[in-house]
């Protein structure tokens, strides 16, 4: 079930047109990324990492990342990910970045997307994915830590 909600979630967040400019990726280079590097206090419930899909369409290869925490005890954050391209080993040639919040009491629904700046990918498949993502000053969302840290293994793999 949650791999066919990942794969709902991918073909929605694809089709998004977003305009946002190109972003920078490159290769990281500093001290060596671990999964405990990724993970954010998450009140009761410990800390959260990252989940997620990697999905092998006609378009291309897409990795969409996710790390949902809570906010309150009616409220959850979801920061989504996409990276488009990139063989594994490789660099992805784009990234796009959305921040969802859910409440219940008021019943409420916000999506933001938010502008990427430059991406550093230490690891890229296929048993990890891991690097840093800095969000542009001007739209970044509230999330629980800037930069973004980002860090998921054993993803399912999809294809159309």
């Amino acid at each position: 079930m949650r791999l066919l909600s990942l794969t709902i979630v991918l073909v929605t967040f694809s089709a998004c047109d977003t305009g946002l400019a190109d972003v920078d990726i490159g290769r990281y280079r500093g001290e060596r990324l671990t999964e405990a590097d990724a993970m954010v206090p998450n009140g009761p419930l410990g800390s959260a990492g990252w989940d997620g899909l990697v999905a092998t369409t006609r378009a291309g290869r897409s990795v969409l990342l996710e790390r949902r925490t809570r906010c309150s005890d009616e409220c959850s954050q979801t920061v989504r990910l996409q990276f488009e391209g990139g063989d594994v080993g490789g660099l992805p040639q784009s990234a796009t970045g959305v921040m969802e919040q859910r409440a219940s009491l008021p019943d409420r629904f916000e999506s933001t997307p938010f502008e990427i700046d430059r991406v550093e990918i230490q690891d890229w498949g296929p048993e990890v994915y891991s690097g840093v993502v800095y969000t542009a000053a001007s739209q970044a969302p509230t999330v629980d830590a800037m930069p973004l840290v980002f860090w998921a293994d054993h993803l399912p793999q999809a294809s159309e």
